[in-house]
């Protein structure tokens, strides 16, 4: 970064060449001081990435025509993508974007919760210039509004940067559209934010050929716009970037976000911290099969292992209300009964745990429940170092769970969804489902109870209920997951299908994103998204412990040339072949030649560089070399036997008339009864390393001499991966 009478100029990666360098100006170092990010290389980060952004998106001043960009913005659950918008927002209006639209919040307390977050972090209420002129969910009748300072901004004046923020509905949207249709907008830049992308805004009938409405009006908003960049925000980018490459909304480019040094996610909690997480009981669900009477034992040790910490909290500040808040959610599930029936009962367990700790110390009832807090007590001591005496805590645990406010957030209720204010209370307990889903933010949460089941399996979904995420590595210790233990294997398979795609992403760098391989790890029992959103064709395997091969090399007479020399180059490349041992009656074409090579070299002198022209043999070519990369990247040390089959001499095969594939690639069984000679090419390979077989094979009736491979990973090497193309 430098600085020249105060403009900041951060050069993106990737971005040499392109034709305009957004400038940090005033707008953005301020909002960069309001956010309050401390961490010097936090600010930086934060910084860079929206620096980004806007460079990838339309320049300033646009080019002649019509410019629209589709930008990807992946952050983590809770990490502060809110913050990245309004950053990018600012740079925005410093780069003379007219308009900056932010698209968010499917229910009303998300679509609040980001209107406070803009108008804080904007400071729109708070200044005197009038930077902003903030509208929500316009329509037609703020034209007259809008029109002056757009004119200023074609008069080369620093005008008000219009700002508006629009539920994401087909109802809101058709009023945006009406709006903008009613402006001239050409030659004006417009920066069109949409939070959680992947959520409303994509079209969930593709399948039937059709539009679905709020994916409608959101092409319609664009338009309206003659020079746009629709940046989606999300945390969870499987379906924007597994929907069709031809979509609208299919991405032009990706950004991975970094989250603060202090942020908390997956990798804390399943993977560094796995003492944090409890299991549910299969007998303590919210199901039908258990019919509840009475609260889970579970629940109960949540609840005071909340009350607990607040108690902790009340001790520090010598009984007066702590600064912050402390939450605790309860998520049992999609439906609103159950909602009901865990509120009442945490409203009846604090009555009945406040008339024993207020029985005085001679009642048995107190003794008892003073017990099960000492439990608790060290049970927070096991993770947490500074704690009061027990004692101390004991004396304000009955204020902690009297000062406790209970809300079931039902969006059924006569009167909405309850609008929370933080401010009210310190301690808050929440309880509801979808409402307290995607999106929102929780202050202060340390102990979540969610009895909920995986579902269908759609990692992105459930990856979403991790409201628990977030930045609290101050009071990490105090914090406990309470879930079902298919849900929690199912967040512990997520971290590594998480770092996965970010990994790819950033490895792709600045390229388009339609160019980008859509290849990453996933357990195969699970799914990326839901189904109604795919345009692309999905594979998922997991190619441990069985043969893949490449069975139509022929295809392609330059690809036959150039994998003919890969695979000469590779082989004389190793310094020594020596015969396989085998039984003495073996024809020639069953005695081999097999060498030990390190696995990272097979990869990339091999494998990597080897053509694979069909579609089929394509696709699980690139999810085998994406296995077993991941795991060379952890064990680089690692061993492959690789053989030459039949010594490096070719073999005749036949093509299958309706595939056009080799037929029998691999040498059967020799004889295939009786006493064995040779047990065929499949039971060629070492048991605990890569195993690679190099076939050279003559096509029946051509004059084709081809390469083909054949690929065995271990079971060590075992790990789901999914790749997708277009149809």
């Amino acid at each position: 970064m430098t600085t020249n009478q105060g403009v900041a100029e951060i050069v993106p990666e990737g971005a040499s060449g392109r034709e305009w360098q957004p400038e940090v100006r005033e707008e953005t170092t301020e909002v960069l001081a309001t956010l309050g990010i401390t961490d010097p290389d936090d600010q930086e980060n934060l910084l860079e990435d929206a620096v980004s952004i806007l460079a990838r998106s339309v320049p300033v001043p646009p080019n002649s025509g019509a410019q629209s960009v589709t930008g990807l913005a992946v952050g983590h659950i809770q990490s502060g993508k809110t913050s990245s918008f309004t950053t990018v927002a600012a740079l925005a209006r410093d780069n003379r974007y007219a308009i900056v639209i932010v698209v968010g919040g499917t229910t009303k307390p998300l679509f609040r919760q980001s209107v406070n977050r803009l108008d804080h972090d904007l400071r729109i209420h708070e200044r005197s210039d009038r930077a902003w002129m903030p509208i929500e969910n316009p329509g037609p009748e703020a034209a007259d509004r809008i029109r002056g300072p757009l004119q200023d901004w074609r008069d080369g004046d620093r005008a008000q940067t219009v700002l508006l923020m629009v539920m994401k509905n087909h109802v809101q949207l058709r009023k945006l559209s009406a709006l903008l249709g009613s402006l001239d907008l050409e030659g004006i830049p417009v920066l069109v934010v949409d939070d959680e992308a992947d959520q409303a805004s994509l079209n969930v009938r593709v399948k039937q050929g059709e539009q679905s409405r709020t994916y409608s009006m959101l092409l319609e908003v664009r338009s309206r716009l003659p020079v746009n960049a629709l940046v989606q925000y999300t945390a969870t980018p499987q379906a924007p970037l597994l929907i069709s490459l031809i979509d609208a909304l299919s991405p032009d480019f990706a950004r991975v976000l970094r989250p603060g040094h202090a942020y908390t996610g997956g990798r804390t909690f399943f993977m560094e911290k796995p003492e944090l997480i409890r299991i549910i009981p299969p007998s303590e669900l919210p199901i039908t099969e258990n019919n509840l009477a009475e609260p889970p034992t579970t629940l109960l040790e949540a609840l005071r292992l909340y009350f607990m910490g607040v108690a902790v909290e009340y001790v520090r500040n010598g009984g007066n209300h702590p600064p912050g808040n402390r939450s605790m959610l309860i998520h049992p599930s999609m439906g609103v009964l159950p909602h009901e029936q865990f509120g009442h009962w945490v409203k009846e367990i604090r009555n009945l745990w406040l008339q024993c700790l207020r029985a005085g110390e001679h009642d048995p009832s107190y003794q008892e429940m003073v017990e099960d807090m000492r439990a608790t007590y060290e049970d927070l001591s096991s993770t947490t170092n500074d704690l009061p005496e027990f004692a101390e805590c004991i004396r304000w645990i009955a204020k902690a769970i009297d000062r406790t406010l209970v809300t079931v957030m039902n969006a059924s209720q006569v009167r909405g969804t309850p609008n929370l204010q933080w401010n009210d209370r310190y301690a808050h307990i929440l309880i509801g489902g979808e409402v307290l889903n995607r999106g929102f933010t929780v202050e202060g949460l340390t102990v979540t109870y969610m009895p909920r089941s995986r579902g269908v399996g759609n990692v992105d979904t459930v990856q979403q209920r991790a409201r628990f995420f977030g930045y609290k590595s101050g009071y990490i210790g105090y914090c406990r997951i309470f879930l079902e233990s298919e849900v929690a294997a199912m967040f512990r398979s997520y971290v590594e299908h998480e770092e996965s795609v970010r990994a790819e992403l950033v490895k792709h760098g600045s390229r388009p994103l339609k160019e980008w391989k859509r290849a990453f790890l996933l357990d195969p029992q699970y799914k990326p998204t839901r189904t109604n959103v795919l345009g692309l064709d999905i594979y998922q395997d997991d190619f441990a412990t069985k043969w893949f091969s490449t069975d139509a090399p022929h295809r392609n007479g330059d690809a036959v040339d150039e994998n003919l020399g890969i695979v000469e180059s590779f082989c004389s490349s190793v310094a020594r072949w020596v015969p396989d041992v085998g039984h003495t009656e073996r024809t020639q074409d069953q005695i081999h030649l097999v060498a030990e090579v390190p696995a990272v070299d097979v990869l990339s002198e091999l494998l990597a560089p080897f053509l694979v022209v069909d579609t089929a043999d394509s696709v699980g070519f690139t999810g085998l070399r994406l296995q077993l990369r991941t795991y060379l990247d952890d064990h680089p040390e690692e061993q492959a036997v690789v053989y030459r089959m039949s010594g490096g001499r070719y073999r005749t095969r036949g093509l299958d008339v309706d595939t056009d594939k080799i037929e029998n690639l691999f040498q059967g069984k020799n004889p295939l009864t009786g006493p064995v000679i040779y047990p065929g090419d499949r039971r060629i390979f070492d048991d605990q390393k890569l195993s690679i077989q190099i076939h050279m094979v003559r096509i029946r009736g051509q004059e084709a001499h081809v390469a083909a491979i054949g690929v065995r990973l271990p079971s060590a090497m075992s790990r789901g991966v999914l790749v997708a193309t277009e149809s």
